[in-house]
């Protein structure tokens, strides 16, 4: 893992990270019936520091029958 325990952040903290946060966001999920607040969702991001790379949403659908 190294990199200074990826600057900064201990080995237990990002496996905590790991198991706790997607959990949390399932059971938002749930609880929101697909459709949680964007202000919950930001909050949940913050406490776990995750940065928003991409917009919570569903995927594209692609075509892939065209060729």
């Amino acid at each position: 893992m190294s990199k200074a325990v990826l600057d900064g952040h201990s080995a237990s903290a990002l496996a905590r990270v790991k198991a706790d946060y997607p959990a949390e966001l399932v059971a938002m999920l749930g609880e929101a019936k697909g459709k949680p607040d964007p202000a919950a969702v930001a909050e949940l991001r913050r406490r776990y520091d995750i940065e928003q790379l991409t917009a919570l949403g569903k995927p594209p659908v692609h075509d892939h029958t065209a060729g």
